[in-house]
């Protein structure tokens, strides 16, 4: 629904952000008194945590909350997170018009909650009012609590799919109820059953699946177990860093006594520790966001970046495109922007990365050879080989504790989903990219799948005005989508054919060089005199200069590069021959079914090369 007038400048924290979601589930029935006071401040107790431990204080990742606003344990939770700076987000099981009703005698608790209900809405940047399900409409949900039910059911597995944690005001007691907080406390922490799964694929992925904070909250109801307020033990115990480092040491020790441990981490703390990383990769990426929005010498602006998926392969931008884009499509235009940007820096820095790597290390053989072979006694040259390898291994701990190449696989992933997601925006496909997205990649990728499903909840909460599906909007985007990604793989494919090409002549001429000098050693060597190891230095230069070349165009891939980029190609191309121009109207259903396709294998294709990349991490040259 549309967003709030009285809170529409929220919308800004959003933009170009990645959220961390907090979903609320919990009884409605609180009791009267000190409980409510207690309970805040136990909510209270866990925001600030989670902004402290989890977000590290940093302002530039905006928390939003999921929260029905049923009466009690909702509303006492969005109250708090409201005044911890969270944005209000409110999934309403039905129609708002009848789900006053629950706030109304004789469903109500309280007298006074259907003001309360109204207050809070208020205070929400927007509201979702999710569909009747097949079999049910108005009438029947207000007649029939198991229907109605049903749709209280409906709203929490909304929450649980679209939040990262999720906070449970409960008692422990499993009442079976459809729709209870105990079920979805048990659909978070287990998943989604299948009966009840969007689609199979969407239940095979388990991406819903996350940690749960549990406050023990007391009921007033009769009969209910008699229970102390408090946090149950929750989050990571030891920080990320010491973890990682126990864990490591662990493995290593337990590898040098020859044999490999296989523990793993419970269920529980497994969901905290990929909680742990999620949070970490969402705060990193909205920080460097925050940078990339200025203009850098290395990458284009972002207004830049974002214009150019409007332009076709002459270079020549399409009227009214990019508006239509950013009206249909806000969030997704504003986030890929900041994402190629972030992309293209983190790409450009790991590439210096292994050219300082490599190129220091010739350097310091420069310096042994010349000590070993012409000055011995110059003992500056020696210091200045060991300094050269205290260079490269500082600066490979450096490269590998800021992660700049997984950074840019982890960005360059997700401006390639996207990518797809602005043309299908642009094309009039109504489809969520997030549930496209290839399942059970690796837990990196993991981020990616989470993040684009965030900005679809947005999206729905924004309800900006679509883009109808028609010959037009279609023939649009295969000009600029199609048409363009073909050009732009096959001429990525060439130059990284040309550079592996390139590189390995040269390195097949100084690997050459190198017996060649020491022939004439052999041949020459008493007419040599001094020349004698100078020539010795040089065959020595050429072997390592030849290996150095090798080592450096085999890390940069360019040979695996260009083999996707022409598997990319011919995907593309396969695509235009199967809709000619001027042919998209003929079958639009038939149409939008092969651009649906084609988005979805392009992510996968993207994804796989960014699994694929990530087990190559950068290391020490040699």
């Amino acid at each position: 629904m549309p967003k709030n007038p009285a809170q529409a400048h929220l919308d800004q924290k959003l933009l170009g952000r990645i959220p961390l979601v907090v979903g609320v589930t919990g009884h409605r029935d609180l009791r009267p008194g000190g409980d409510r006071a207690a309970l805040a401040a136990e909510v209270d107790a866990v925001f600030t945590e989670l902004k402290a431990k989890y977000l590290e204080g940093q302002p530039e990742t905006p928390i939003v909350v999921l929260s029905s606003l049923a009466e009690g344990a909702d509303q006492l939770v969005s109250d708090v997170a409201i005044s911890h700076g969270a944005v209000l987000i409110a999934p309403l099981p039905m129609e708002l018009d009848e789900y006053v009703a629950d706030f109304r005698a004789p469903r109500c608790i309280e007298p006074d909650a259907e003001t309360k209900f109204r207050a809070m809405l208020d205070r929400a940047l927007a509201h979702v009012e999710l569909p009747y399900r097949e079999a049910g409409s108005r009438p029947l949900v207000a007649s029939d609590e198991n229907k109605r039910a049903e749709q209280y059911q409906d709203a929490g597995i909304f929450i649980v799919r679209n939040c990262h944690v999720l906070i449970a005001l409960s008692n422990g007691e499993d009442t079976g109820l459809t729709g209870g907080t105990a079920e979805i406390i048990k659909f978070k922490r287990e998943g989604i059953p299948l009966k009840l799964s969007a689609s199979i694929n969407a239940a095979l992925d388990g991406s819903e699946v996350g940690p749960v904070i549990e406050i023990v909250t007391p009921r007033a109801k009769v009969g209910s177990p008699e229970v102390k307020i408090g946090i149950k033990p929750w989050g990571s115990a030891a920080p990320w860093f010491i973890w990682t480092a126990i864990k490591r040491l662990a493995v290593f020790g337990a590898s040098a006594c020859g044999f490999v441990p296989h523990a793993h981490p419970n269920a529980e703390d497994r969901s905290w520790l990929v909680f742990r990383a999620l949070a970490e990769q969402t705060r990193r990426f909205n920080r460097e966001a925050k940078t990339a929005s200025r203009r850098h010498r290395r990458a284009p602006t972002p207004a830049k970046s974002l214009s150019q998926l409007f332009e076709n392969t002459k270079q020549e931008v399409k009227v009214g495109a990019e508006p239509s884009a950013v009206r249909s499509a806000p969030y997704w235009c504003e986030l890929y922007k900041l994402a190629d940007v972030a992309a293209i820096l983190r790409q450009k820095q790991f590439k210096i990365d292994w050219f300082l790597l490599f190129a220091v290390g010739f350097v310091a053989l420069i310096a042994f050879e010349l000590f070993a072979h012409i000055w011995p006694e110059l003992h500056l040259l020696l210091a200045a080989y060991v300094g050269m390898f205290a260079v490269i291994f500082g600066w490979f701990i450096i490269a590998r504790h800021r992660e700049h190449q997984e950074r840019f696989l982890d960005y360059r992933a997700l401006a390639e989903a996207l990518r797809v997601a602005v043309y299908w925006k642009l094309g009039g496909i109504e489809a969520s990219v997030s549930d496209a997205y290839p399942i059970k990649q690796p837990s990196e990728l993991a981020w990616v799948k989470i993040t684009l499903r965030a900005i679809d909840m947005l999206h729905l909460t924004d309800s900006p005005e679509p883009i109808p599906m028609d010959a037009r909007s279609l023939e649009l985007i295969r000009e600029l989508w199609i048409d363009g990604q073909r050009g732009y793989f096959q001429r990525q494919g060439d130059r990284h054919h040309r550079r592996a090409e390139r590189g390995e002549a040269q390195s097949i001429l100084f690997l050459a060089l190198s017996p060649l000098v020491g022939l004439g050693l052999l041949w020459w060597a008493p007419a040599l005199g001094l020349l004698h190891h100078s020539l010795i230095v040089a065959m020595g230069l050429f072997a390592g200069g030849g290996a150095v070349v090798a080592g450096y165009i085999e890390k940069l891939a360019h040979n695996a590069h260009a083999r996707q980029y022409d598997r990319m190609r011919l995907l593309f191309e396969q695509a235009l021959w199967l809709m000619p121009a001027g042919a998209v109207g003929a079958d639009l259903d038939r149409t939008e079914e092969l651009y649906r396709a084609l988005g979805s294998e392009a992510m996968k294709e993207n994804a796989d090369w960014v699994a694929i990349y990530r087990q190559r991490p950068i290391r020490p040259a040699g």
